[in-house]
This record gives structure tokens, C-alpha cells and sequence, in this order.
């Protein structure tokens, strides 16, 4: 446990807390380590007005994807990624194979590239420009990140010199400032980023401990290094690119966590947390097999091994904001929650609807109560341990079978379990 959690546990376990986002916080950090003492737990979320923030461009940092079936490419089409991360590294064999394969999968599900530049050493040019030949002139490249040797922020010189190359070719493409690795790294290197369209930087939720309570802590560091990028960096857009519940890659061994209902409600609350800091864009790790949202054969912990055959809970979490992410009239709604645990709690309204995606990020069932609503019908799907295996062996009937509920004043209550997340939407007018 870490320093803070074992401050933490000197306070009292039933004290309730309040945030703007999410009830991640000291005290209901609290009482998740002391959970057997809380009785009866609660949780209560007020939906307010639209914000001025909407949800950033979501996307997905692949590594070596094998040819996939057609019902695989529909299920990556519904989740409405706004681009695939790829990286190359400059001088390495092969890297244009896996660039190509990249810009394959990209065009045939329907989104942009981000594109990750690594070189050992000192930066060639010349392959920089070979590169850039190679990428297609059909605007399908994003953003260009410059990682340079990922161990420190890349020469200003150097970022330079890939932004003239980029700009030459792609003139509407942004090139950022990047780090190889977590904050840290962004944080030592702020004289660098000068002339830089943006900045970025990876987020790995077990850097300095990996138990549970740890892991929905961190929640409340990636907010806040999100607050501070956007300081520093002067109010350059700020690209996440990647977050990642396990310590590895894409292509690493997963933690055991993400093709979980936990995986899926830490999802949740990520995206809460980045996004109502101001990130423009978050990238996750990982996409197809154990590490990403669509099974590639692994065993989990539904007790099922189906090669492509199943998805995973947080599947669902993107699927539900597939419509709505980087859509600039889609506005995320200020929302005020307090609970006796931690909670991950997501509201956006576009013109004609409120969709609201409500955690239980404990391991206690939880009582909750929603107001902020306006009267009349509502839909509700409950992602939990009674319906999690349903969703993911068959994803498309599961979100067609909504419930229709009425409001009563605006509010509705509903009993989730561990870990269960509760989407909720509303037609607007």
C-alpha cells in the first residue's frame, strides 16, 4: 500500500466524499480498504448542465494484429475509434511492414493513424523523409508523436526537423512533443517542447503498485497530471497516448484485471478522469487478444476461451461513447457525486440525448441514487456479474436490450454491484 493509503487508513471508514467527476478520492479510497464496515453503501449523483469540455478523440495503440475476421472488424467499427496508434522506429527492420498493416487496419475499420517516431542515436533525416514518403497522401495520418529515444523529451531540434518533413507533405498534421514514458519524463523536459503543436505522455496505472486500491487511486494522479500539462505546456493541446492498466505494451502479457468488470469500471473512471481535465486525446493500450477489448483466444475470467469469439466489459464502455467522442457539439455534463465507496461516474448530452455511465468501483454492492434527469422515460443497461457473461459472449443483443424506465422527478435509483457499471440515456427536447 502506498503512503497515501496508509494515511488514508487512519481515517474514519464510513465518511462520505464528494468530487465534481468521481468519488475516487481520500475518503472513499478509505473506506474501499475498510469496505466490510460500511453499511449498507451509498451513492448519489446530480446530473447538472453541459459543460463547456467535450469528450476527446478515443483511440487505441495496436501492435501486431493478425488478419481478423469480418465479426471482429464490425465489433472495432462500433466502437468508433478515432485512430490506432502505431510506432516505428527508424533504422529497425521491418517497420514497414507493420506501418503498412496499420494503415490496412485503419482504412478498413474507418479511422486515423497516430503515428509514434523512434530512433536510437542520433536523428537521420534522411530516414525521417523516407518515412514520411511512405505514409499515404489520403489524410488518413492524425498526429505524428516524437518520442526519440523515449528516455527524455526529443531535442527541440530534432522535433524540428521531423515537423518541417511532416508539414512539407502534411501540412493540417500536427506534430507533438512526446514522451517514450509516463509523466515524469514530459514533466523534466518542459524547455524542449518550444514550436511543438501539442505535447503527450503514457500513463501506466502500476508504476509504483499494482493491488487494487493502488490501481483506482491513480485515477485521481491521471486528472492531475492532465491540470498540469495544460499549465505548463501553456494550453497546448494535450494528447494521453498510452494509458494502460497492466505495466506492459500492447503486445506484453496483460494484467489479469482487464478482461474484468474492475478493468472495465477503472476504464470508466480513466476516461472520466482525462477527459474532464481537458485532454484533446486518450489512447489505450491494446485492442485485440488479452490486453485489449476483443478476446484473440486467452483464457479469462469468464471461464471461456473463444478465439475472437467473445469481447471484454470495457468493450462496452467504448461502445456507449462510440457516437459521442470528439464530436465538438457533444458536450460532457457537470456532474456531482457522494458515496461510502468509490465511483466512476461519465455524463455527455448531444442535441438529442444524455447518456450517463455510472461505476461501482468497489468490491461491495451499491445503492444508487441519480437525480438531474428530466422527467419522463429513460433506457438502462447494467453491465454486471449477473449480465457480464451474456455481454461479452453476444455484445450486440446485450445493448439491444435496454430497459425503459420512468423517472420519478427527474430521479431513478439503482443497485449495482461490484464493479458494476449502469448506462443511461435520455432523448432531449
Amino acid at each position: 500500500m502506498s503512503e497515501s493509503n496508509t494515511r488514508a487508513g487512519r481515517r474514519r471508514a464510513d465518511e462520505p466524499v464528494s468530487s465534481r467527476r468521481s468519488a475516487v478520492g481520500v475518503a472513499a479510497l478509505t473506506a474501499y480498504a475498510t469496505a466490510a464496515e460500511v453499511r449498507d453503501p451509498q451513492l448519489s449523483v446530480a446530473v447538472g448542465a453541459p459543460t463547456e469540455r467535450s469528450l476527446p478523440e478515443l483511440g487505441f495503440h495496436i501492435g501486431r494484429i493478425a488478419p481478423l475476421p469480418d465479426q471482429a472488424l464490425d465489433r472495432i467499427r462500433s466502437l468508433g475509434p478515432s485512430h490506432v496508434r502505431v510506432d516505428v522506429r527508424l533504422g529497425a527492420d521491418g517497420w514497414e511492414r507493420d506501418l503498412s498493416s496499420a494503415f490496412g487496419l485503419a482504412r478498413r475499420i474507418g479511422c486515423h493513424i497516430e503515428l509514434g517516431v523512434r530512433w536510437d542515436g542520433g536523428l537521420d533525416g534522411g530516414a525521417v523523409g523516407d518515412l514520411v514518403q511512405s505514409v499515404p497522401g489520403d489524410g488518413i495520418l492524425r498526429r505524428v508523436l516524437v518520442l526519440g529515444s523515449g528516455a527524455a523529451i526529443a531535442r527541440r531540434g530534432d522535433r524540428q526537423l521531423v515537423r518541417d518533413l511532416v508539414r512539407a507533405r502534411f501540412p493540417d498534421v500536427d506534430v507533438f512533443a512526446s514522451a517514450g514514458g509516463d509523466f515524469v519524463i514530459l514533466n523534466r523536459g518542459w524547455e524542449e517542447i518550444g514550436g511543438a503543436d501539442g505535447v503527450s505522455y503514457a500513463i501506466k496505472a502500476q508504476v509504483h503498485a499494482s493491488d487494487d486500491l493502488s490501481v483506482i487511486e491513480s485515477l485521481d494522479g491521471q486528472e492531475a497530471t492532465v491540470i498540469t500539462a495544460v499549465a505548463k505546456g501553456g494550453g497546448l493541446p494535450v494528447a494521453v497516448s498510452s494509458v494502460s492498466l497492466g505495466a506492459g505494451g500492447p503486445d506484453d502479457a496483460p494484467d489479469p484485471r482487464q478482461p474484468s468488470l474492475f478493468g472495465a469500471c477503472w476504464v470508466l473512471g480513466s476516461i472520466s478522469a482525462l477527459a474532464g481535465a481537458g485532454a484533446r486525446s486518450v489512447t489505450y493500450r491494446g485492442l485485440v487478444g488479452a490486453a485489449g477489448l476483443i478476446d484473440g483466444g486467452s483464457a479469462n475470467d469468464l471461464g471461456d476461451r473463444r478465439a475472437g469469439g467473445l469481447v471484454f466489459p470495457a468493450y462496452h464502455v467504448f461502445a456507449d461513447l462510440a457516437d459521442l467522442a470528439g464530436v465538438p457539439s457533444v458536450r460532457m455534463l457537470a456532474t456531482t457525486t457522494t458515496g461510502d465507496l468509490p465511483s466512476a461516474v461519465l455524463g455527455v448530452a448531444s442535441d438529442r440525448r444524455v447518456r450517463l455511465l455510472v461505476g461501482n468501483l468497489s468490491s461491495r454492492a451499491v445503492h444508487a441514487a441519480i437525480s438531474g434527469l428530466r422527467p419522463g422515460p429513460v433506457t438502462q443497461r447494467v453491465l454486471g456479474s449477473s449480465t457480464a457473461s451474456d455481454a461479452c459472449r453476444d455484445p450486440e443483443r446485450f445493448r439491444s436490450a435496454s430497459v425503459e424506465r420512468l423517472t420519478i422527478n427527474g430521479q431513478i435509483t439503482i443497485d449495482l454491484e461490484p464493479f458494476a457499471i449502469a448506462t443511461i440515456s435520455q432523448h432531449r427536447g
